[in-house]
């Protein structure tokens, strides 16, 4: 059975991701994918399933049959891999269909020739940065490439995202987003080591395309191919602002920025790395998959359903505790009075307007 081996770009957004996973998905070997979006949470996902079906020992069906984790992982993996081998020749139609007519990129192209055996795929989506634990379960072979890119510049890109039908980012929320897929890839990073995730910069695709193509296909285990250079010659991403941007001595930065920025300096002068061993970062994605796993267990999402019932209950007694005081305010004083008496015993005069005892 051939092992599949597919090859995950992750970072943060507007880091160039897409540009890489064309160019080097014009390689003969490899498929370039539209972002899956789907691919890191279904690898999230296979564990809540696991401990349904495996926490009740013999009487669940993946303890009594012996089935480990990762034999579980490994087997969703192969039919992720061969659904995604197989649709090569239906994306290829769709594409064709779709651009019937129209002028395509001759640098971007899903195949150059049609005998490319494409055996491999990679797949850019950025949130693939917090599932990297996950899916090296479900592909034991996977090569993940980390593109670090300056917080300021990619602060600046997503603060014009709505021009190209994205969402436009504050400052601040830039700089958080950046900041959560940037942490999680430099785990996986120091976790698994330079033989599983290979570390880029955004300087070296822009100024040095062609070489930086040349490594990455080292690192998955490819000969190089010219045909990887030609994506890179479009343009890649021109969203820049000066790094001076969100220097650490601007008075104004927000608190995402101050992080955002520190975050970026340890990670370049390997500070990140000195201060957190391979096992320390291991164990942090480990606790990172168990806190997703806890939120969405179904046991969590039962509870708090609960929880929100109980709120939404207590919510409309108070709104009629409320009315009903409201109403009080407009009744005559004998009527306060009687009510007055029923609930506290006492009697209220509402000719003297003062409380007698009772």
């Amino acid at each position: 059975m051939r092992a599949s081996q597919p090859i995950f770009i992750i970072g943060s957004y507007r880091s160039a991701t897409s540009a890489l996973t064309w160019a080097i998905g014009q390689h003969p070997n490899i498929f370039p994918l539209e972002e899956t979006n789907f691919l890191g949470r279904l690898s999230a996902d296979l564990g809540i399933q696991y401990k349904l079906g495996s926490e009740r020992g013999a009487r669940t069906f993946l303890s009594s049959a012996g089935i480990s984790r990762s034999e579980y992982y490994g087997s969703f993996g192969r039919c992720v891999d061969e659904m995604v081998v197989s649709a090569r020749s239906r994306v290829l139609a769709r594409v064709r269909e779709s651009s019937a007519g129209q002028e395509v990129s001759q640098n971007v192209q899903l195949h150059m020739r049609q005998d490319e055996p494409k055996l491999r795929w990679i797949d850019g989506t950025p949130e693939n940065s917090f599932f990297v634990l996950p899916l090296r379960l479900m592909f034991p072979g996977a090569k993940f490439i980390f593109i670090l890119r300056h917080p300021a510049e990619v602060a600046r890109s997503l603060a014009h995202f709505d021009s190209i039908g994205g969402k436009k980012y504050s400052e601040a929320e830039a700089c958080q987003v950046w900041t959560g897929l940037v942490r999680s890839s430099a785990l996986a990073e120091r976790a698994f080591g330079e033989g599983v995730v290979l570390r880029v910069s955004y300087e070296e695709i822009k100024n040095n395309p062609e070489e930086t193509v040349r490594r990455c296909l080292a690192f998955v285990g490819e000969e190089a191919a010219d045909a990887c250079k030609l994506p890179l010659r479009e343009r890649i991403n021109s969203s820049v602002i000066p790094h001076e941007a969100l220097r650490a001595d601007r008075g104004d930065k927000s608190r995402e920025a101050s992080q955002a920025l520190a975050l970026y300096e340890s990670i370049v002068s390997g500070e990140f790395a000195q201060k957190l061993s391979p096992f320390g970062a291991f164990r942090r994605l480990v606790e990172s998959a168990a806190q997703y796993q806890h939120t969405f267990d179904p046991a969590t999402i039962g509870e708090m359903q609960r929880r929100k019932r109980a709120a939404e209950s207590e919510n409309r007694r108070l709104k009629i505790e409320l009315r009903d005081a409201r109403r009080g305010l407009l009744v005559s004083p004998v009527t306060l009075a009687r009510r007055l008496k029923s609930q506290f015993g006492r009697v209220f005069s509402g000719k003297r307007g003062e409380f007698s005892g009772t």
